[in-house]
């Protein structure tokens, strides 16, 4: 029997520019076998690296058997992991992990961050059993290599063939000096996946979506009870807001004030939004959210032109930044 033991101590990382033509070839192998058509983008999107795309083959000897293509989410300071394989043959011997404990290091001389982050299809989601048993073991095996599930659960990677529909995803992540993040952070992340990875703005329907439904903990748009909020608004608070939503709008102008100003944060500044992406936000704290976006409206927390909107009031807090619940 082979001592895998000394195989896996063997393998090291190569950068793209380092590979001959004939281990090029075998990494697109590995890349079409671990990878459907309709996750796949052309393998020479891949190959063309640069200041923010990196291609690494795990290398076993001369022999690749695993790969890793990455991109650099410089706003936000994470790396951005694309694609990750590892060959069939050497599947189920410990590869995939020893690849991964590699990979942070070589990521990181390059000058990279070393905190990265990555989609995994959400077993929820799964069209069978089959695949949801794949998916459900797809996160066990990052779970095992230190990564964890992110409080997202509104996150879609948008079509990237043209011969498939969005896919709602789960996002994942490592960072070797944290284990969890605030709802500020994991909003910054969002934006610069929706950006780097699919050049999305920050008004995309997807993008709003997948911040909306960030998990923050409970504290919520409208703070929790160590929030920087006067004792007179948590009053509010706790009168008219349950597990972050409204549950009454009050009649009382001053408070229902109160409520508003927190509501328009959910709104970043300088942004546009459609009537229906506006809707979208509402939604997540408001079942009658046409009333809640008239009330935004006449008292002066947006304003309205040609079928946009955009924030023109409201108080700015550094605690509770735009675009998050």
């Amino acid at each position: 029997m082979p001592d895998r033991r000394r195989q896996l101590g063997e393998i090291r990382v190569a950068h793209s520019s380092e590979l001959k033509p004939g281990q090029l070839d075998r990494v697109t192998e590995i890349y079409e076998q671990a990878f459907g058509p309709h996750h796949r983008v052309p393998f020479a999107e891949l190959a063309a690296t640069g200041p923010t795309d990196m291609l690494v083959a795990a290398l076993d000897g001369d022999e690749p058997v695993g790969f890793a293509s990455l991109r650099l989410l410089n706003a936000a300071r994470w790396t951005f992991l694309r694609y990750y394989g590892i060959a069939t043959q050497r599947r189920g011997a410990g590869l995939g992990q020893r690849f991964w404990q590699l990979l942070r290091p070589a990521v990181e001389e390059a000058g990279w961050p070393g905190r990265v982050a990555f989609e995994v299809e959400d077993p929820a989601h799964s069209a069978s059993e089959e695949a949801k048993d794949v998916a459900a073991a797809r996160i066990a095996f990052w779970a095992r290599c230190g990564c964890r599930v992110l409080p997202i659960t509104g996150f879609v990677m948008p079509d990237i063939t043209g011969h498939s529909e969005p896919e709602p995803m789960l996002l994942m992540a490592s960072d070797p000096a944290r284990v969890s993040w605030s709802a500020a952070e994991l909003a910054d992340l969002v934006r610069a996946i929706y950006a780097g990875r699919y050049q999305f703005g920050p008004e995309h329907p997807m993008v709003v979506a997948a911040l909306a439904s960030i998990d923050d903990g409970g504290s919520g748009v409208f703070g929790g009870e160590n929030d920087e909020v006067a004792p007179s608004e948590q009053a509010v608070f706790r009168a008219f807001v349950k597990d972050g939503r409204i549950t009454a709008m009050p009649v009382k102008r001053p408070k229902r004030l109160v409520l508003l100003d927190r509501v328009a944060g959910l709104f970043e500044i300088g942004v546009h939004y459609s009537e229906q992406d506006v809707n979208k936000i509402l939604r997540t704290v408001f079942d009658d959210y046409v009333a809640l976006r008239r009330y935004l409206v006449d008292e002066g927390f947006l304003d309205r032109a040609s079928g946009e909107y955009w924030r023109s009031g409201g108080t700015v807090l550094p605690h509770s930044p735009p675009g998050r619940l």
